[in-house]
């Protein structure tokens, strides 16, 4: 090979080394391939089997009305969701509920009440529909990983997934979820989750607050949901203790003298 195709091939390995780049927008953080993002986010993500968070929370409807309450949250992955809900002031319990992929139960000891169904059924009661797997992702604030067809868009601050239609043929929505996350460039995890139901006007807007150290475990200090449909509701949940792969029980029984709903 001569010494002119030599120059000529380096040149040309070169100008693909310096070719174009991903135009990056004014304060987003360092380019990353997808595989490396969701190497980074696997690095980080909240490992667990057992899952318990402790603290206080408030919940708001549409017209203003307020509850105030103490939590203990109890998650086994990927099969159980358990919670306690408590008086802040005197700490009687109020609620006691558990959810599983399939079948939700709950009852109330203030009105002695119950329900006990399927997930949808109470969906549907709700106005918004929700899914197990978001719900877990959303409780341990790791990124929702699912099976979807994510697509990293690049924006101020964060790392931005969605798995929004690409081309006008994928329009036809249906009853398809819509989801952004936005993902910390510290950490890792994630900042936001949004979905959206366009069809039917359902839209939920999850936000983590900063992330603290509970005892080598990093996690957000506050959890806050807004769900808009028919009606607004809003949950924020703060964190003050959290237990990793502890042994605990989820205690579930409906009193016998309680009125179905």
């Amino acid at each position: 090979m001569t010494l002119k195709r030599i120059s000529f091939l380096l040149l040309l390995v070169v100008a693909a080394a310096c070719g174009p780049k991903k135009k990056l927008p004014e304060g987003a953080p360092t380019y990353l391939k997808d595989a490396k993002l969701w190497e980074a986010i696997n690095e980080n993500s909240l490992g667990f089997n057992k899952l318990e968070l402790k603290g206080s929370g408030v919940y708001e409807d549409k017209d203003g009305s307020r509850l105030s309450f103490r939590y203990t949250l109890r998650v086994i992955k990927d099969s159980l969701i358990w919670i306690d809900l408590a008086d802040p002031i005197l700490g009687l319990k109020l609620v006691r509920a558990q959810l599983s992929e399939k079948e939700i139960a709950y009852y109330n000891r203030l009105d002695r009440t119950y329900f006990k169904g399927s997930s949808k059924k109470l969906a549907q009661d709700l106005g918004f529909s929700f899914e197990f797997e978001p719900l877990m992702s959303i409780l341990s604030a790791n990124v929702l990983q699912w099976n979807q067809k994510w697509n990293q868009v690049l924006v101020p601050q964060f790392y931005r997934i969605n798995n929004y239609p690409q081309s006008p043929e994928d329009l036809s929505l249906g009853e398809q979820n819509l989801i952004q996350q936005n993902i910390d460039p510290q950490n890792f995890r994630p900042n936001s989750i949004e979905f959206k139901r366009p069809t039917r006007g359902e839209l939920m807007q999850v936000q983590f607050g900063d992330y603290q150290d509970f005892d080598g475990l990093l996690f957000p200090e506050k959890i806050n949901i807004r769900a808009v449909s028919s009606d607004e509701n809003h949950l924020e949940l703060d964190i003050k203790s959290l237990k990793l792969n502890q042994n605990f029980k989820t205690p579930f029984r409906i009193p016998d003298n309680y009125h179905a709903l």
